[in-house]
């Protein structure tokens, strides 16, 4: 992410840069309210900057991308309204003198709108990370049972016994992957099997090992039947 922050920040300073280079060499009478509006130019560069980089921090998931899809976009119009103002006004000014505090109230107006667009969109990307960490905290303990049951494979020397391993690797696989109190027990019982079925398999013994595969696949199947009694 900061090789793209970088990448962002050159673009909004080649922006920034192309439009004050204009700003100052374009022959227009400078007063208050150009210099005003120019002022919140830059000021929206810097923010919008900080939106499109807060937009596609957290969690790095591509769900999570996704939803700070519309708080970027913010980041982009804020910019260019802002220097859409400061345009309309300086050409203004140069004709008709306004008031200082109207490029002050639209340039707030603006900025308000984009903190409140940010503040609107931003809450829908913090509920979305928070029940992605859940997600992957309830899952957690079949994934590592998937890994458990993936090296216990990998060891086994006798083919016969390979195969009943990868049957009851395939079960851990599309058991049900999401934990809760009620299967918090069994999990437990199941967490301890395994431990003992690699241990037998490391140690060769052949029968043991048959006999500790069909306890597992029961306790396996008990928690599934568990999982779907509880949804």
């Amino acid at each position: 992410m900061k090789k793209n922050d970088t990448n962002v920040a050159l673009i909004f300073g080649i922006i920034l840069f192309i439009f004050a280079l204009a700003f100052i060499i374009i022959p227009f009478p400078k007063n208050p309210t150009s210099w005003i509006s120019f002022a919140f130019v830059v000021v929206s560069m810097a923010a919008g900057f900080g939106i499109i980089k807060y937009a596609f921090s957290g969690e790095e998931t591509l769900r999570s991308k996704f939803y700070g899809v519309p708080i970027a976009k913010i980041g982009i119009v804020y910019p260019c309204a802002q220097i859409i103002i400061c345009v309309i006004l300086s050409a203004i000014a140069a004709f008709v003198e306004l008031p200082y505090w109207i490029p002050v109230l639209l340039s707030v107006v603006v900025l308000g709108a984009a903190a409140i667009g940010v503040i609107a969109t931003s809450a829908v990307k913090v509920v979305v990370e928070e029940r992605e960490a859940e997600e992957r905290e309830v899952t957690k303990k079949v994934k590592l049972y998937n890994l458990d049951i993936s090296y216990v494979v990998d060891i086994c020397k006798d083919q016969e016994l390979r195969k009943d391993l990868t049957k009851l690797a395939e079960d851990f696989r599309y058991s049900d992957p999401v934990s809760s109190e009620a299967t918090e027990e069994i999990e437990q019982r199941l967490t301890g099997e395994l431990a003992d079925l690699r241990a037998l398999v490391e140690a060769n013994s052949k029968q043991e090992a048959a006999d500790k595969i069909g306890k597992i696949s029961i306790l396996l199947s008990e928690r599934n039947r568990i999982c779907k009694a509880f949804k």
